[in-house]
């Protein structure tokens, strides 16, 4: 009786293919020659799997090397057109017609510079050695400055800043700044233009402009020398005639326009002929620059007051009452009586004599007051000098005036010469 024959499952892996030979355990030829069957039945299949998965990834993998080879040559194109890009800008920065830098922002250490660059700053950059835009600053304030406004989002635009080359030359420079970011670093990007001979320029001009302004200070200061000399006495520094002849009517006519007075004192120095005479003509000019200086320190600053000839002097007084120039008249008087006066070793006294008028009191033009203040002059000498008095009014002074004419006849007549009034 047969038995059943043994089933034995042999698993053959390929791509999920089973082989199952059936064997008999008799070790029949029939059963042996069933094996072999079923062998080269399930190599065979074996093979065609293989065979089949072989082709399978074989084109896999010529996708794959396919694909490869196509980001290879992308990638390969992307970088050379990034390098024919940045070779583009590094040319373009190279030819650009003024020296131009880039640094980092946060530290300030420089990542690039152009030929003019170079050249103006007299290095290069190098890998060994590291470069900062601070060190090319002369004045350490000025390039935090700037890199504060530029922190700030702020544009520099035509700074001028002194900045020194590799060598410690100083040189004064233009700037003009822009900020850019890449990989969340900020850079600023510099443009550098060297103005030291327009500086140079522009000093020298100041200092010939300077030049110039001391030039016309010094003509000024002579014209008004001039102008001083032709309108002040050189004896006592006070105004001369030719001044008082040239202000008196305007003064008067601008006064009687605002409906006030103007004061004038006739003043002479009683018996200067004697000093003259007796301690000569220098004594008797240091007498007169005393009273001139005196004069000048004790009338206001409104107050004009001339040499108006010899031992002469005027005074004028606008806005003056009639009052109020009386009293001033009689405080001068009595202060030059009590003032001595030095004078090549000499102690002397000396007294006024002063005659008032008051416009419009006395007149309304220059030569009508002028003439009563001379007339009251004169009565003040033949009174007894060392006085006051106050001109006659209007009514009166044609006889004042007839009254000083018969004196100087007179004096005339016994040979005192021309003289208008007494010494």
């Amino acid at each position: 009786m047969e038995t059943e024959p043994e089933r034995i499952d042999v698993p053959i892996r390929g791509r999920g293919w089973r082989l199952a030979a059936k064997i008999g355990c008799g070790g029949t030829a029939g059963g042996l020659a069933a094996w072999s069957a079923g062998l080269a039945d399930g190599l065979l299949l074996l093979a065609c799997a293989s065979g089949v998965g072989l082709l399978l990834g074989g084109g896999w993998l010529a996708r794959e090397r396919r694909s490869r080879s196509a980001l290879q040559a992308l990638l390969r194109e992307r970088g050379n057109q990034l390098a024919e890009s940045e070779a583009r800008l590094r040319l373009l920065a190279d030819a650009a017609p003024f020296p131009l830098v880039m640094n980092r922002l946060s530290g300030g250490e420089l990542i690039y510079a152009n030929v003019r660059a170079e050249r103006l700053f007299q290095t290069k950059l190098r890998p060994e050695r590291a470069l900062r835009v601070q060190d090319f600053y002369v004045d350490p304030q000025e390039r935090e400055r700037v890199a504060g406004m530029l922190r700030q989002g702020l544009g520099v635009r035509d700074q001028e800043v002194r900045l020194k080359d590799a060598a410690g030359r100083e040189f004064w420079a233009l700037i003009s700044c822009s900020v850019a970011k890449s990989d969340k670093v900020w850079y600023v990007i510099n443009g550098i233009t060297d103005i030291s001979e327009r500086k140079a320029l522009e000093h020298s001009l100041q200092a010939a402009n300077a030049v110039l302004r001391r030039k016309v200070d010094e003509i000024e200061h002579l014209q008004q020398d001039l102008r001083e000399q032709v309108l002040r006495d050189p004896l006592t520094g006070l105004f001369n005639r030719r001044h008082l002849d040239d202000i008196l009517p305007r003064v008067l006519s601008h006064m009687l326009a605002l409906h006030r007075d103007v004061a004038v004192l006739m003043v002479d120095a009683d018996h200067f002929k004697r000093i003259n005479d007796t301690y000569g003509h220098r004594c008797g000019d240091r007498v007169l620059g005393a009273l001139g200086a005196y004069f000048s320190d004790h009338f206001r600053s409104g107050d004009i007051v001339c040499r108006y000839g010899g031992e002469e002097f005027f005074v004028l007084l606008p806005g003056a009452s009639l009052d109020a120039a009386h009293g001033k008249a009689q405080q001068l008087c009595q202060a030059v009586r009590e003032l001595p006066i030095q004078a090549e070793g000499q102690t002397l006294g000396v007294t006024l004599s002063i005659g008032l008028a008051v416009c419009p009191l006395h007149g309304e033009d220059a030569d009508s007051v002028v003439r009563a203040a001379d007339l009251a002059l004169y009565q003040a000498k033949q009174q007894g000098r060392d006085r006051v008095c106050v001109a006659a009014p209007l009514s009166s002074l044609a006889q004042a005036e007839r009254f000083v004419a018969d004196g100087e006849a007179k004096a005339a007549a016994r040979g005192r010469g021309g003289r208008r009034r007494p010494e």
